[in-house]
C-alpha cells in the first residue's frame, strides 16, 4: 500500500480531534486513566456517527469525569469495569514497595466490557450501534484496512520502562486512539492521544517499537494489539 490513508469520516460532522479529552484533568488517578479516556472518546465519536446515520437526536457527549463518577456510584462492583479511585495500596514483597492500581482500566478485559456496555446504551437510543473486536499480532497494513472502512482503531502498547513498577510490567503502558492517518510517504502514523496534545505522531520505527513491546506474561496486552470499533 502506498500514499496516505485517513480515517474515513463524514465531512459535515465535528472534527475527530474535537472529541479528544485530557486524562490529566482527572484528579488523583489522571496519570493512569489513558484507557478510560480512550473508551469515553470512542463512545462520543460513535455517538456522533450513530446520530448522523439514523437522523435521530444526538445524545450528549460524556466526559471522563462523568463516566468515572457513574462507575464509582455502584461501589466495589465497579472493579469489573475499572479499579476504583479508593482502592487500597498493595504491598509487594521485595524492597517493601507498595503499588496502587487505582484508576486503572485493563485494555483487554475491562475496556472491552465498557465499550460493549456503552454500545448497548447507543443501541437502545438509536436502534443501531457498533461492534467491538480485539486482535493481536497485527501489522500496519491491517490498520490501513480498517481506516479505509471507517472503523475506529485503538492501539495499546508500551514505552520503555521508568522505575521498578514499569520494569516489572515490561514497559510504560499506554492506550490511545483512534488512528486518524497512516502515511507511507512520510512513514508516520497519527492518532488521538489522551494528554495535553490532541494527537500523537509516531514514525513507523517508533510506533512498531511501542506497539510491539511485550509486557511481562502479556499482563497488559499482547504485542501488536488493536481494538476495532465498527458500525453495525
Amino acid at each position: 500500500m502506498d500514499g496516505i490513508r485517513f480515517l474515513s469520516w463524514p465531512a459535515n460532522l465535528r472534527n475527530i480531534t474535537d472529541f479528544q479529552q485530557n486524562q490529566f484533568d482527572i484528579p488523583i488517578t489522571g496519570p493512569v486513566e489513558c484507557v478510560t479516556t480512550t473508551v469515553v472518546t470512542t463512545r462520543n465519536i460513535m455517538n456522533e456517527l450513530c446520530a448522523y446515520r439514523t437522523g435521530k437526536p444526538r445524545l450528549p457527549d460524556i466526559t471522563v469525569l462523568q463516566y468515572i463518577s457513574e462507575l464509582e456510584h455502584i461501589g466495589w462492583r465497579s472493579i469489573l469495569s475499572r479499579v476504583p479511585t479508593t482502592f487500597p495500596d498493595i504491598y509487594i514483597p521485595f524492597g517493601s514497595k507498595k503499588i496502587n492500581p487505582r484508576g486503572f482500566m485493563h485494555p483487554r478485559y475491562q475496556a472491552l466490557r465498557n465499550l460493549k456496555r456503552l454500545a448497548v446504551e447507543l443501541r437502545n437510543h438509536y436502534g443501531k450501534s457498533y461492534s467491538v473486536s480485539q486482535f493481536a499480532g497485527k501489522r500496519i497494513e491491517d490498520i490501513e484496512f480498517h481506516l479505509d472502512r471507517g472503523d475506529l482503531v485503538l492501539v495499546s502498547g508500551m514505552f520503555p520502562p521508568i522505575g521498578l513498577e514499569q520494569a516489572f510490567l515490561g514497559g510504560a503502558p499506554h492506550t490511545l486512539g483512534p488512528v486518524t492517518m497512516v502515511s507511507r510517504q512520510n512513514r508516520q502514523i497519527v492518532m488521538l492521544d489522551t494528554g495535553k496534545s490532541p494527537t500523537k505522531t509516531f514514525s513507523f520505527p517508533d510506533f512498531n517499537s511501542f506497539w510491539g513491546r511485550k509486557s511481562r506474561l502479556d499482563l497488559y496486552t499482547k504485542p501488536n494489539t488493536i481494538t476495532v470499533v465498527a458500525m453495525e
